[in-house]
């Protein structure tokens, strides 16, 4: 197994859910891979939750904390809502605040890479609950951070092993054949509407590295929630161009999607990243409307289960997320020229570092 070089200093990212079981597990996985390493990396949990809030099983959030903090890593930290609103108040006027109180996609990595700065970290490692690590993750973790080193890249990642990251079962199954002519045609129809390309997209899950002050995904939350698939993995290589790689050798096995949704609804959200496309583009928002709904439509024609498609429903959520993707769109914009500013304040703030760290059980013994 490789060693990880005692200069190399990177956090282990990941999102915590009210079903914590799955990334319990997945941390568990990535600590028993580290080995010995696990003491000298920090897990950098970001957590759309209150301090308050009963977890699936009843448990509170600070105990299923200290059960990760029984891992053995180089301490826990935490961003949960109580965070946010820390973080928004005593913000300085005359910076962009980019932690937002509502949930998007994007906003994961922005809160993420908030907590590499207050734990020290050089670099960020992402993956997803449900994921395991590859064979032999700290030599994936070197390649990846040798790249950004030399200069070739902003952002690395790998691939899922045996699937890919754009949901495909709401296409028919059998036969094979068919199966697969039809899985083709949806990657070209994501590729066309998106620009983003299913077979070499940057995956968030799949050991997604960075600089922790690398330009982060856009956070659309800032009035409502706005989630909108790909826009926080496969649209980086929109935002930075060839500075966003992929890792041919760096296989992430992935057992299901992170987040139970319905076909449906995932279509609305995979089809919301056209309207997030055109804008970035410099459409306005009526066109990038347009194009959302002419994506649901496009992809509804692949649907097994024609019953599943609504394009009066994917109407109706994409006029009232249209404005919001916009004034996010505007105010990505501004944040991209001032985000190192913002980690600077998140550096200073010395109650960021009390909200955000969970204390360490007494015990050091691992648990399941």
């Amino acid at each position: 197994m490789t060693e990880m070089p005692q200069d190399i200093e990177f956090g282990l990212a990941m999102s915590l859910y009210k079903d914590y079981k799955p990334a319990l597990k997945t941390a568990k996985d990535f600590a028993d891979n580290l080995g010995e390493t696990v003491t000298c990396v920090p897990l950098l949990l970001e957590v759309d939750l209150r301090q308050s809030d009963s977890l699936c099983d009843g448990a509170s959030l600070q105990e299923v904390l200290t059960r990760f903090a029984l891992q053995g890593w180089k301490g826990v930290r935490a961003w949960t809502r109580e965070t946010t609103d820390i973080a928004r108040k005593k913000w300085p006027a005359e910076l962009v605040n980019p932690f937002d109180p509502e949930f998007s996609y994007g906003g994961i990595l922005v809160k993420t890479q908030a907590l590499a700065t207050l734990a020290g970290c050089s670099f960020v490692v992402r993956t997803d609950p449900t994921t395991r690590p590859p064979k032999d993750l700290v030599a994936a973790i070197l390649r990846h951070i040798k790249r950004i080193e030399m200069n070739e890249a902003d952002v690395v990642a790998g691939k899922y092993d045996g699937r890919f990251a754009v949901r495909t079962d709401f296409l028919p199954q059998k036969p094979q054949e068919l199966h697969e002519e039809l899985r083709a045609e949806l990657f070209r129809l994501v590729e066309r509407f998106t620009k983003v390309v299913p077979e070499d997209q940057i995956i968030g899950g799949a050991l997604y590295t960075c600089r922790t002050e690398c330009s982060p995904p856009p956070p659309l939350g800032a009035e409502k929630r706005v989630a909108i698939v790909l826009s926080d993995d496969g649209f980086m290589k929109t935002v930075l161009g060839n500075r966003a790689k992929t890792d041919e050798n760096t296989l992430v096995s992935r057992s299901e999607s992170g987040f139970s949704m319905s076909s449906h609804d995932y279509r609305v959200r995979l089809s919301l990243m056209a309207g997030l496309d055109q804008l970035w583009s410099g459409e306005t928002s009526a066109t990038a409307a347009a194009m959302v709904v002419n994506f649901y439509q496009a992809l509804g024609a692949l649907v097994a289960d024609t019953k599943d498609v609504d394009v009066a429903a994917a109407k109706k959520a994409t006029d009232a997320t249209i404005g919001l993707i916009a004034r996010g769109v505007d105010r990505y914009y501004t944040l991209l020229d001032c985000w190192k500013d913002c980690l600077g304040v998140v550096a200073s703030r010395s109650d960021l570092v009390r909200a955000t760290e969970v204390a360490q059980p007494a015990s050091n013994s691992p648990t399941q």
